[in-house]
């Protein structure tokens, strides 16, 4: 379920977003959509963890979006949505842009925060 912190932190996410500081907004916001959409998945008994190199670890994020039993849970067209905006690289891909330090400042601007929420 949805736990207090997600709430807490997305209240603070909007205030971030509306004071202009997106550099932080884009940071929380981008891994919250990942919680709550690992959590959607786990209330549905999506399995998201992984043996590798005999530890268990939680499978990727974009991985996980190419599953069977994800896009039986999700839909085809969410499950491009989520592709398009957060992990394929021919789409905005914002999620691996930022995560792997690819994103220009420039990048973390009002039109775009509003993008990856709305759009």
């Amino acid at each position: 379920m949805i736990e207090e912190d997600n709430i807490l932190l997305s209240k603070k996410e909007l205030d971030y977003l509306f004071s202009n500081e997106y550099i932080t907004f884009f940071h929380i916001l981008i891994s919250q959509i990942k919680v709550l959409i690992r959590k959607l998945l786990e209330i549905k008994k999506f399995n998201f963890l992984k043996e590798h190199k005999n530890v268990i670890v939680y499978k990727e994020f974009g991985g996980s979006l190419a599953e069977n039993e994800v896009k039986d849970i999700l839909g085809e067209d969410i499950i491009e949505y989520l592709k398009i905006k957060y992990t394929d690289i021919n789409g905005i891909n914002f999620r691996n842009k930022l995560s792997h330090g690819y994103v220009k400042v420039d990048e973390l601007n009002n039109r775009n925060s509003f993008a990856i929420i709305f759009a």
